[in-house]
């Protein structure tokens, strides 16, 4: 076995220990409601808009059809091989952005940052959509346009978000030929629209609506819950600041996504999000940890072009 085979092999079982000592995590910290938020997913009866959120429900049901196997047991081997699936093409998509960094450290970053996200309130489509969101961002990047087209139709149904996609395409290549920027915009626009407009038709019955004000509810909770409501703040704040001061050509298109995906989430975020539910922000979590990979790696730069200095003016 040549050295570079070897390599191939522990960088496959790290991957897979990465993701189960997460995922173990993930059932650990939600071991009081571990299978409700599973379940509630398969009901075609289910409030808006979660009900919108078929794939998932839909791969699960065939899966347990086809196999015999419990729901449960499905959604959970379901969200596990979506976890896998992240992390493997996250790996992917740093290689295109930053080659030189190892894919052993670069795994580092997502794996403890993931952490938080895991926290409170948990659904199937949590991985499914983290790990589609990261392969829409790969296929963009090698400007693969018609498979990225594919992932985009399977974010559609598997939550409203995909939406961001669009945005991010549309500032990112807004250089790019005008025929083809418009055809692969509007290509988006009627895969969303018909998806969209398919599934508001079919459950317009359920209870529920498509968006919940619930900008009262954040004052409330971040004025009765003051440390918590800094820490949070504290951690937007960085982020925001980490991804506004990030310089490089090679930064572009995590910037653009950053922009473009992540600061319209925290908008609605504050809007109509469940207080302290961060889980809102996975779509845009493999552009921040690499926007703070980019951030430590200019560090390490600095210190080691400061260090170098100094030394040079003792001799």
């Amino acid at each position: 076995m040549t050295k570079a085979s070897l390599r191939n092999y522990l960088y496959i079982l790290y991957v897979f220990v990465l993701t189960t000592l997460v995922f173990i995590l993930y059932m650990y910290l939600s071991e009081n409601d571990r299978f409700s938020p599973f379940v509630s997913t398969f009901d075609p009866a289910a409030q808006k808009p979660f009900v919108y959120r078929v794939l998932p429900s839909l791969i699960i049901n065939a899966f347990s059809l086809l196999t015999g196997a419990a729901p449960t047991f499905s959604a959970i081997l379901f969200m596990y091989f979506s976890l896998l699936s992240f992390f493997f093409t996250y790996a992917s998509l740093v290689k295109l952005i930053l080659p030189k960094v190892s894919p052993f450290l670069s795994m580092l970053f997502p794996a403890v940052g993931l952490i938080p996200f895991l926290i409170k309130s948990r659904h199937v489509y949590d991985f499914p959509i983290l790990f589609l969101f990261t392969l829409a961002y790969y296929f963009l990047e090698r400007k693969e346009f018609g498979k990225y087209l594919i992932i985009f139709l399977l974010a559609s149904l598997t939550k409203e978000t995909a939406i961001f996609l669009v945005l991010f395409f549309a500032l990112h290549f807004r250089d790019l030929g005008r025929k083809q920027f418009f055809k692969i915009i509007i290509s988006q626009v009627l895969i969303f629209g018909i998806i969209r407009g398919i599934l508001m038709f079919v459950f317009r019955e359920n209870p529920g609506g498509d968006v919940q004000f619930h900008f009262s509810d954040q004052v409330n909770s971040l004025y009765s819950h003051p440390a918590a409501a800094v820490l949070l703040l504290a951690c937007i704040a960085s982020i925001f600041l980490v991804g506004m001061t990030t310089r490089g050509s090679f930064s572009r298109f995590i910037k653009d996504a950053f922009l473009a995906v992540g600061i319209p989430i925290a908008i609605l975020y504050l809007l109509f999000g469940v207080p302290f539910e961060i889980r809102v922000f996975l779509e845009v979590f493999p552009v921040i940890s690499i926007l703070f990979t980019l951030k430590i790696i200019d560090l390490i730069v600095k210190i080691k072009s400061k260090t170098k200095r100094i030394l040079d003016l003792d001799e």
